[in-house]
């Protein structure tokens, strides 16, 4: 299964390709580094969903969506964890889905806490219908599918209101929304 990441907020909005990023393949070392004002970009993306409960937000993305549960980081502590033991709630847990990794981070900041709930992140599967009934069978409540001349699309909204996005593209039909036509 092939995805693509487009991460919206209503404070920016960031396309992550997982094949491709601006020509720099996501997770390797590009053999010409794209400069740029802030340095070199090694083409590697890190998403960061904004939740109040990083337990309640590991539990509907492993039970819901069927994605993988790595570790929590214990900031006191030190280091990864596999289970959580500590009296405070985790502050992060590391998640991935079909390799790609990904954040759940509780906010400690009031800049943090305006984005919970405000992330919209777009998945690209190849098969938007065997999709959508997984994810259905798994209690997630999918909108139902639309099928527009871009994409076909459904989503699925977390308990903190970020919007999680499946698609499905054909460049013979949609053309390629995820690196432009």
């Amino acid at each position: 299964m092939t995805i693509t990441m487009c991460m919206r907020s209503r404070f920016r909005a960031v396309v992550l390709g997982a094949v491709t990023l601006a020509g720099v393949s996501a997770g390797s070392s590009p053999e010409v580094p794209a400069k740029n004002a802030h340095g070199v970009f090694t083409g590697e993306v890190k998403i960061v969903f904004y939740v109040q409960d990083v337990r309640k937000a590991v539990e509907f993305y492993t039970e819901a969506l069927g994605f993988k549960f790595h570790h929590y980081f214990d900031h006191v502590g030190g280091g990864s964890v596999p289970t959580w033991t500590r009296d405070v709630p985790p502050i992060y847990a590391e998640m991935s889905y079909v390799g790609k990794r990904f954040g759940l981070h509780s906010p400690t900041s009031d800049a943090d806490r305006k984005s919970v709930g405000a992330a919209k992140v777009y998945f690209r599967v190849k098969d938007l219908d065997a999709h959508h009934l997984r994810t259905e069978a798994r209690g997630a409540k999918p909108s139902e599918i639309k099928r527009r001349s871009w994409m076909d699309i459904f989503h699925v909204v977390d308990p903190d209101g970020n919007g999680i996005y499946f698609a499905f593209t054909d460049d013979s039909v949609h053309g390629n929304p995820w690196y432009g036509s």
